[in-house]
């Protein structure tokens, strides 16, 4: 007999101890599994408490047993549960490990790409390595993140390691008979040399002023197998930069492979040069490119999201609450859904506002600001890489990867802009500080309250059927039609493609003149009429503010500022000639979000009950357009934030609408003249691009108007007609310039603008695109005779209907009723008469 240590000491049979340190992630991850296991005891049963099995369960549930409002009194485990998770989770290890490992233990994470490289990483130490077989060989290389290693060099080293790795794979047919592969590994230790040390002041050099990528080499202490490379980290940026073709990669390989060869005392490979001669004119695999920083940010951010525990723990205080809300288990659907949905997302909001009692406010608004920067920016970033791509080869999917940079870290960053707007308009304050895992949990929260208000909006706006599924744990789960995800999915990947540019002719885009805008004298008189300073003084105080320290405002690079408004408004004057003293104060002022301003709308007495995220051109006072967050008497911003309000402040007047329905009587009259010209340039531009395919173009056609003795009934102007004599094609357009839909409520007055109930709804747009296909159909051939334009030749005839707009908006990709049109983005359709039309007339 023992007696129980005391805790913290945990005493545990020795194959629990192998099974469970296998299967940690990391130490935090054995402190969470130690408070689940406590937390189990008084309702687990006796046959129910062996630590395996509930490690097992601990992990296939995130840490959350219980996930209903209802607790059980007794819990009665699955008695294999821990040598079944021990199991799914060794055959999925196994299924992906090399043949065997750098350092000889299995303490590794491993991922299997797929073109066949092993990715690994260390669990013990600060190691990445890369793997792939050479014959019977298993070659692999390392690289360790040393102490000192500036993070460009590690990049740098890690490069080197991934494209000597990738090329032994593309080349591995040709070299496996070489004695050097006939071993059962090879280990290649790559580091950065003190002497080769990237200097990130410094443009890259041309590849041509170094000699040799790996300076030196030598065979490892213990394992002659193990060998240790020294690189030139200067050498590796010269050669990646702006590379067109694979002929560095091949060189990487040659000299890594020259030194194993040298060490090992093996005769060098014959005719390598010519083997890789395929290699080296291959496309480009691995390409870098230096650009200029522009935003005063870091180069990397790790920003605080949910993990699947959070997401279930807030999932499970829904439950309660709903409970608690008198709501009964079952299906329901459309407005009898909405009452229930609405009931509970009303109760959530005060449950998670009775949360944020306690927080300390102003430290929570400073988290929140650093959290959405440093989301927006992994954003750019992963954006960035997917374009820059384009010039190499990858082996992902370019549109997924965007939609997936969309999808993952733009809804997280809408929740945390949700709950510091709640923060910023909020009058409680307590004392309880922030922490990682506090953030956690109530962006958990915030999440589940968007689901449960998008739900609401999206059947009281009658955008989709759908409903609530509440099971007997009181867990919800809203439903909508059964394509609606897969509607969602296709029109993110529609913007995906038209993000990276497919298919897409940037000369043909209709935009306002951005240059011209700054410089319009009467642009800058209404500004400064209604609002106290000129727009161009705006966007430059947004610059200061996206490049703080390049101002003087801050000396390090960071997520977040903190500032005097006073000093701001001094930089402004300072950095800025002709910007007075009062025009800065105004203009940090108008930037600096306003708590009791933030849950007002215009043209109402009282303020609405949460943050009104519902609306978007009504709301004056949101984070996207005033990026400044009052703090005692500092303000806070991200430069990645103030970066994305400069753009929104500028695209917004270049498109002639403002962020907001601001009531500047002289702005909105400039603003309104530039929206008609938009307008106006829409046709031309459509009618310039047909052109291009057949001189038989005509624009802004009324032939009720321009040929009355004909009798016509009135079908309204063809905005452009377009004719093909030999394939017998015309195509009529219609051209619309709708501005985008930032919320349901948006997306719906969108819909019904264009659509209206159906094809004979007057008040929407496609009532007259209707008239203007049946007055076609009845007059095809006498208005060729009106037009002159030559008879058609001996073939059916073919009517192409066309909707052009400036964006492509999503009820585009999925109009509400069926129709023949095609609906096409005005920079789109060059390229979609050349591919669509020629195919459809071949």
């Amino acid at each position: 007999m023992l007696d129980m240590p005391k805790r913290p000491t945990r005493l545990m049979p020795l194959c629990d101890l192998v099974s469970i340190f296998d299967g940690l992630e990391d130490i935090q991850e054995l402190e969470q599994f130690w408070k689940f296991s406590d937390a189990q005891q008084r309702t687990l049963s006796p046959f129910s408490r062996a630590l395996a099995d509930l490690f097992g369960t601990f992990k296939d549930t995130h840490g959350v047993l219980v996930e209903g409002a209802i607790n059980p009194t007794m819990i009665a485990l699955d008695p294999h549960w821990g040598s079944g998770w021990r199991f799914r989770s060794l055959v999925e290890f196994w299924a992906s490990a090399p043949a065997c490992f750098p350092d000889g233990t299995l303490g590794w994470h491993v991922r299997r790409t797929a073109k066949g490289v092993v990715e690994l990483r260390s669990r013990h130490d600060a190691v990445m390595a890369y793997s792939t077989q050479v014959g019977p060989c298993t070659i692999q290389t390392t690289v360790t993140i040393e102490p000192g290693l500036e993070v460009e060099d590690a990049k740098m080293a890690d490069m080197f390691a991934q494209m000597v790795i990738d090329a032994l794979h593309k080349c591995s047919g040709d070299l496996q008979s070489e004695e050097l592969f006939q071993r059962q590994q090879l280990v290649l230790a790559c580091r950065i040399a003190d002497t080769g040390r990237f200097d990130r002041e410094q443009s890259p050099a041309p590849l041509d002023n170094f000699e040799k990528v790996v300076l030196s080499f030598r065979v490892g202490a213990v394992n002659p197998a193990y060998v240790e490379l020294s690189l030139h980290s200067a050498a590796i940026q010269a050669g990646l930069h702006g590379a067109l073709n694979a002929a560095f990669e091949a060189r990487c390989l040659r000299e890594a492979l020259f030194a194993c060869t040298a060490l090992l005392g093996i005769d060098p490979l014959q005719n390598l040069e010519a083997r890789l001669a395929a290699l080296s004119n291959s496309p480009a695999r691995y390409h870098l490119q230096v650009v200029e920083r522009t935003i005063d940010v870091p180069d990397f951010a790790d920003p605080v999201v949910p993990t699947p525990t959070e997401y279930k723990l807030a999932r499970k205080a829904l439950a309660v609450v709903m409970r608690e809300a008198g709501l009964e288990p079952g299906h329901y659907e459309l407005q009898e859904a909405k009452v229930r949905i609405d009931a509970a997302r009303e109760s959530f909001r005060l449950h998670l506002e009775k949360r944020l009692e306690s927080l300390d406010r102003e430290m929570l608004a400073m988290a929140c600001v650093e959290q959405h920067d440093g989301l927006l920016l992994m954003r750019r970033l992963r954006e960035t890489r997917v374009h820059q791509s384009r010039v190499h080869q990858v082996d992902y999917d370019r549109l997924e990867a965007l939609s997936e940079a969309r999808k993952e870290f733009e809804s997280t960053a809408r929740n945390y802009r949700y709950l510091l707007e709640k923060t910023v308009s909020s009058t409680t304050a307590g004392q309880e500080r922030i922490t990682a895992q506090l953030l956690r949990e109530l962006i958990g929260l915030v999440d589940w309250y968007m689901v449960l208000a998008g739900a609401s909006d999206v059947l009281h706006n009658q955008v989709d059927v759908g409903g609530v599924q509440i099971d007997d744990q009181f867990i919800p789960e809203v439903f909508y039609s059964e394509t609606w995800q897969e509607r969602e999915e296709e029109y993110a990947h529609e913007l995906a493609r038209i993000r990276l540019g497919e298919g897409i002719r940037n000369a043909d885009a209709v935009e306002g003149a951005a240059a011209r805008l700054l410089e319009s004298e009467e642009l800058q008189k209404a500004f400064q009429a209604d609002v106290g300073f000129e727009l161009q003084k705006l966007l430059q105080a947004l610059a200061v503010l996206a490049q703080p320290v390049s101002h003087g405002l801050a000396d390090d690079l960071a997520l977040f500022y903190l500032g005097e408004p006073a000093r701001i408004a001094h930089t402004l004057v300072q950095g800025f000639e002709g910007t007075t003293p009062g025009e800065a104060a105004a203009i940090v002022s108008f930037l600096t979000l306003s708590g009791h301003d933030i849950r007002r709308l215009p043209g109402k007495s009282i303020d609405e009950s949460d943050v009104p995220f519902w609306e978007h051109s009504k709301r004056l006072h949101r984070y996207a357009i005033r990026p400044l967050i009052p703090v005692g008497k500092q303000v806070v911003w991200g430069a990645e934030h103030a970066s994305r309000s400069l753009h929104i402040w500028l695209s917004a007047v270049r498109d002639g609408v403002l962020p907001a329905d601001f009531r500047w009587a002289n702005v909105q009259a400039v603003v309104k003249s530039i929206k008609k010209s938009i307008e106006d340039a829409l046709e031309y531009r459509a009618v310039e691009i047909l052109k291009r395919h057949t001189p038989y173009v005509e624009g802004g056609v009324d032939f009720f108007r321009r040929f009355r003795s004909e009798g016509f009934a009135d079908a309204g102007d063809y905005d452009v007609l377009a004719y093909w004599p030999a394939t017998n094609t015309v195509l009529y357009a219609e051209c619309k310039y709708n501005q985008t839909a930032h919320s349901v409520k948006d997306s719906r007055r969108l819909r019904d603008r264009m659509f209206g109930l159906s094809d004979e709804d007057r008040d929407g747009q496609y009532s007259r695109i209707r008239d203007r296909r049946e007055f076609l159909a009845k007059n095809r051939e006498r208005m060729f005779e009106l037009l002159k334009w030559p008879k058609p030749a001996q073939v059916p005839p073919r009517d192409v209907e066309v909707y052009i707009s400036r964006e492509l908006h999503y009820w585009m990709v999925h109009p509400p009723y069926n129709v023949p049109t095609k609906f096409i983005r005005v920079d789109a359709l060059d390229a979609w008469v050349t591919s669509v039309m020629r195919a459809e007339e071949s």
